[in-house]
This record gives structure tokens, C-alpha cells and sequence, in this order.
């Protein structure tokens, strides 16, 4: 190859614009079939693309107003020119600087740097096992890892990094530690695991997969329940129960002063009071734990036992459970108490008492859910088609009779109609 006579053909061919789009259905070409051949296609063509392929003494290249030629023309026309002896391979290689790949080619070469980003992200322990089991099953966050890997490499292993350093902390930690803290630790920045970040998306598909779940959770209530039960705590102040008749203990076995203290009246446990407990318990031993859904139920009841100076232990959820319920009754839990949870009779409020029996089987009895309670508490809310629908997850025998009435009555019912029972059944008559 004459590189002085190649040199100097890409510097006329680059001269003329009109050749521009010549040379990209060339590189197509080579792209596609790894050489050159065939037909070159150029629609709605300039003047000065005509002009310019007329120049290589291309006859007839006119088709319908668009140019068309053949490879095997273009190089007999090159051929008659002053560059007599350029291979075409030569001089569209030189023409874009670099010798062309075909797509097979580069997608092959795409993949080994794939693999070897991958193989060489982590050394081996839990860490490497975790991510090589993603890359094979595609589950999450498999899809997240490849859009980082192909927008930025460098801000992928970061993360990688990071979620490393923090399966040891997690691995290694003991009680429970502030999301933003954990992340400070792992990545130096505070807010590494931020929900909208990818550090915190990929971190939530990990804990997912630990905790041996499907899919990553979706609402903010199901991801903080994730990282409790990882041992971190996203929000411990909005986050809160009402207690009332509760002793606890500390993480360091004393007892907890404010529980104690407020054992006599309702008090409102943010999820860092009870962060700071080992345990709870009633105030007096033996007695059974009652957990409320309904506010109006909460304070009727402890009303009563303040008056009557009883021996209640209650806790109310305001709601479904969030985060803080769940990890008051965990610590109670832990005591051995016998649980006793009541709620609305609704398909939501149904779900929530089967989703708590399902968490503390043995250890929790449903309260006052039999289909003479239900028609007693009766009210004229219509359940829409939404909700009814929500009673074909009902799967508990206890529920089933209830469940089966309501949808054929569609009517919700509260607990305030059934107030009188629940102080009989405490003994606070």
C-alpha cells in the first residue's frame, strides 16, 4: 500500500462534502457483511452529492431521483482516476482513521469487556457470589447494573463498591443503625442509599433478595420494613405507635425510664424510642397484649382501665401498620406475651389481621372476628368493586366466613359499634 497516494485520495474525497454520506453507507456495509459489495443507496441526493459521484465518471447512477451504484462500479471508477492502485478497504479505513469492525465484531468485543468489568468488580466473598448470581438469574437489580454499566462504568463499580462495603457492615453490626449513617459509613456520603439514587435502588434489591422476596418492594412503607429487618432504620421519628400498660428494657438490660413512666397512660412510641429496647412487656406479668387498629378503641379502652384502675396492655396502630407498630409487637413478642389484634371489618382491615396472624402465628389470636361481631358492627359504607375484589387474598379459616358475608353484603363495618364488647372482653365493665 502506497500510504503517500492513499493519504492524499482521503484528503480530496474529504475535501467534497459531497461524498460524506458515500463513505458512511460504505462503513454500513463493512459493518453489516465485513466487506465491501453490493449496491450503494443514497435518497433525496444534493446537487452536490450528483456532481460529485458524476466526477468518478459513474454513468447512470440516477434512480428514481435518488443515486444508485455498485461497489464494483465505484472501484473501477477509482480505478480510472490518479489513485490507480487504492484498494477501497485502504481508503475508507484510512477515511475514518481507524480500521472498521463489523457489528458481529464489536458486539463480541462489547461483551468480553462486559464480562470482564464484572469478573474483576469484586474479589471473592459474598459480594462476588451476590453479583455473579444476578448476572445469571437477571434479577434484580440486573437491568439497573447494565444501563449504569453502559452510561458509566466508573459510577457503577462506585456503587458496587460501596454496597460491598455495606453487606460487611451488615454482616458484622449489631441492634439497629440509621439508613443515613450506614451509608456514610459505606460511601462517605450521607445520602448514598437515598431512595432516588442508584446506590439505594440497588441496595434495595439486595436486601429483597436476601430476605427471599420476589420483587423489590414498591411502596416507602414495604422498603422501610426491609431495611428494619436488615437492621437499619430510615425514618425513626414520623414513624410511631401508641402504647399504653408497657414495662421495656433497654438495649443494655435496664429498664427503659419513659416506658416506665408512662406505663399508666397512652403514650406515643416514635420508632426511635423503640429502636433503643431490647424488649417489651405488660406492666403486669401474664397479662395478655391487646392491639387495636382504631384511635377511638385506643383511648375508650385505656379510659376505662384508668378508671378502673386495671391491668391492660394495649397498643394501637392508627391504621395499617407501619413501621413502628410492627417493631413495637416484635419486641413484645420476644417476651413470649399472648397477642390479641381486633380491626375494622373491611377487606383492608381483614388483609391487615391476616398479614399480623400470618406474622406472629401461634403467638396472636384474632379478637372479636366472628361473623356475629361483623353483623353487630354493620354500617352503610358500600364497598366498592376495588375493595371487594381484595377479599380473594383472604386465604386464613378464621376469616373465611366474614370474608364470604362481605361480599355478599358489601357493607364495611367499624369497630366503634363494637366498643362495649372489647371493655367487657378486658374486664372493664
Amino acid at each position: 500500500m502506497d500510504k503517500e497516494l492513499v493519504d492524499e485520495c482521503v484528503s480530496y474525497f474529504k475535501s467534497s462534502p459531497g461524498y460524506t454520506r458515500m463513505f458512511a453507507a460504505l462503513k454500513k456495509k463493512w459493518e453489516s457483511m465485513g466487506r465491501f459489495g453490493g449496491r450503494i443507496e443514497i435518497s433525496n441526493p444534493s446537487k452536490g452529492e450528483i456532481e460529485a459521484i458524476r466526477k468518478l465518471v459513474i454513468r447512470n447512477c440516477l434512480d428514481g431521483g435518488n443515486l444508485s451504484f455498485t461497489v464494483s462500479q465505484l472501484k473501477k471508477a477509482l480505478a480510472q482516476t490518479k489513485f490507480e492502485g487504492v484498494e477501497l478497504e485502504d481508503l475508507v479505513f484510512a477515511y475514518f482513521g481507524k480500521p472498521l469492525e463489523t457489528n458481529k465484531d464489536l458486539k463480541k468485543r462489547k461483551e468480553e469487556a462486559r464480562q470482564g468489568f464484572f469478573q474483576s468488580a469484586y474479589p471473592d466473598g459474598e459480594a462476588k457470589t451476590w453479583l455473579l448470581n444476578v448476572l445469571e438469574t437477571k434479577r434484580p437489580p440486573y437491568r439497573l447494573m447494565m444501563k449504569l454499566y453502559e452510561e458509566n462504568p466508573a459510577g457503577l463499580q462506585k456503587v458496587l463498591d460501596a454496597l460491598s462495603i455495606g453487606m460487611n457492615i451488615l454482616k458484622t453490626g449489631t441492634g439497629l443503625t440509621r439508613l443515613a449513617i450506614f451509608a456514610a459509613q459505606a460511601s462517605g456520603d450521607p445520602h448514598f442509599f437515598d431512595d432516588r439514587e442508584n446506590g439505594g435502588r440497588m441496595l434495595v434489591s439486595y436486601l429483597s433478595g436476601e430476605a427471599g422476596l420476589e420483587e423489590d418492594p414498591k411502596s416507602a412503607e414495604e422498603r422501610s420494613e426491609l431495611y428494619y429487618q436488615a437492621g437499619l432504620i430510615k425514618d425513626d421519628i414520623s414513624s410511631s405507635c401508641a402504647t399504653y400498660g408497657l414495662n421495656a428494657t433497654n438495649l443494655d438490660g435496664l429498664p427503659n425510664p419513659m416506658f416506665a413512666s408512662s406505663a399508666r397512660e397512652p403514650f406515643i412510641a416514635s420508632l426511635a424510642n423503640i429502636a433503643s429496647i431490647r424488649d417489651a412487656s405488660a406492666k403486669n406479668p401474664g397479662v395478655p397484649i391487646h392491639i387495636v387498629e382504631n384511635p377511638t378503641v385506643f383511648s375508650a379502652l385505656t379510659d376505662a382501665d384508668i378508671k378502673r384502675q386495671g391491668d391492660l396492655a394495649l397498643i394501637c396502630s392508627n391504621g395499617q401498620f407501619n413501621l413502628a407498630a410492627l417493631a413495637m409487637i416484635d419486641r413484645i413478642a420476644k417476651s413470649g406475651a399472648k397477642l390479641l389484634y381486633s380491626g375494622d371489618f373491611d377487606p383492608s382491615g381483614l388483609l391487615m389481621a391476616q398479614r399480623i396472624k400470618d406474622r406472629y402465628s401461634d403467638q396472636l389470636e384474632l379478637w372479636r372476628y366472628g361473623l356475629d361481631d361483623y353483623k353487630a358492627c354493620l354500617s352503610n359504607v358500600d364497598l366498592s368493586k376495588t375493595e371487594l375484589a381484595k377479599l380473594e387474598g383472604i386465604h386464613l379459616p378464621e376469616l373465611k366466613e366474614v370474608a364470604e358475608h362481605m361480599a355478599a353484603l358489601k357493607k364495611a363495618g367499624y369497630q366503634e359499634s363494637i366498643i362495649d364488647r372489647y371493655v367487657k372482653d378486658c374486664g372493664l365493665e
